[in-house]
């Protein structure tokens, strides 16, 4: 037809194309590229083809002389070994010669007026973990509290009745600590002196209410929020000075003995006053009953004997670095206070 439009050649790359001559199959096949193992096999079959033909060029020429026909076997038991190397150098061969044809494949550009359907290879993506409804926040516990040392802490403690935007504006102050006060004979923990929430916990509330009315100071802080239930999670500490723990109890202040030794020395280095110590009994050599005092280092000295009995009958409440004094030797001297 006279309106029929010119076809528009062909490209194999852009920019460039393609000559029709070139898409004539061609009248010779290529060869396949020989690789290192085709030489290394040609190599190999020399190793067996030329020892053989030697092996057998001396069989022929001692088979005049082979009485009991032991040159002949072993040529035969040869022979299979030299067919199957010749088997596998003529396939190879033939394999080299008769490559397999690959046709080729022409990527035919769109022309402006005809649209394909382009397939987009699509990515396993793995969705992100949803956010944490409970957020913890960051708190820190100290373990004591002037001349108070921490005694119980419990984490996780459960709230009930809470003010839950009173407790989002904390969050946002990062502020996480609170107060409690007795309302009509209920605890109720406060924020600025104003009830938000109360302890699920009777126990706990009870004990609480025994550390405030004694005046022992204690720490209250919101440990976790969960944003979408609104539930609080508390953690609960409680301190207590060494009059508070040992009022009403007789004491007696003791110097020790044995606290020469050098890892006692060290021991008493890494005491304070009012710091806790340990009474344990042990038994000399000879059978005696002995008891020494033992800090979280190590032991620091032995009891004199008459403290030992009484301790050895009636036991003891608690004991406590009372001072630490010095010897003639610049040694350290170390006094206990005991707890009847």
């Amino acid at each position: 037809m006279d309106n029929e439009q010119a076809q528009e050649p062909l490209e194999e790359f852009p920019g460039q194309p393609i000559d029709p001559q070139k898409q004539q199959e061609p009248d010779e096949k290529p060869m396949a590229p020989r690789g290192l193992w085709w030489n290394g096999y040609r190599i190999a079959a020399l190793c067996v083809f030329v020892p053989e033909l030697l092996f057998t060029l001396f069989c022929i020429s001692t088979f005049p002389r082979d009485s009991d026909g032991a040159t002949a076997v072993l040529w035969l038991l040869c022979v299979p070994v030299y067919l199957l190397v010749a088997f596998l150098y003529i396939f190879a061969e033939w394999v080299y010669r008769h490559p397999q044809q690959q046709i080729p494949v022409q990527q035919v550009p769109p022309s402006p007026g005809r649209q394909f359907p382009v397939q987009v290879q699509q990515q396993q993506f793995s969705p992100p973990p949803p956010p944490s409804r409970e957020e913890p926040l960051d708190i820190v516990v100290p373990s004591r509290i002037g001349d108070a040392k921490l005694v119980y802490h419990y984490d996780r403690e459960k709230a009930k009745n809470v003010n839950y935007g009173a407790v989002s504006e904390m969050v946002s102050a990062k502020s996480w600590e609170l107060g409690a006060k007795l309302v009509n004979g209920v605890i109720w923990l406060t924020l600025n002196g104003n009830p938000v929430m109360q302890l699920e916990s009777d126990f706990r509330a009870k004990m609480l209410a025994d550390w405030i009315q004694r005046g022992d100071p204690y720490k209250i802080y919101i440990q976790n929020v969960n944003t979408e239930t609104k539930d609080v999670v508390l953690s609960l500490a409680f301190y207590r000075t060494v009059e508070s723990m040992t009022k009403g109890h007789e004491y007696q202040v003791v110097k020790l003995q044995s606290y020469a030794g050098e890892d006692k020395q060290e021991a008493i280095a890494f005491l304070g006053e009012n710091d806790e110590l340990e009474i344990e009994d042990d038994y000399t050599d000879d059978g005696d009953e002995v008891h020494h005092v033992v800090s979280q280092i190590g032991p620091i000295g032995r009891l004199p004997r008459q403290v030992e009995k009484r301790i050895a009958e009636e036991g003891y409440y608690k004991c406590y670095v009372d001072r630490i004094d010095y010897d003639e030797n610049d040694r350290y001297v170390p006094y206990v206070r005991i707890y009847w």
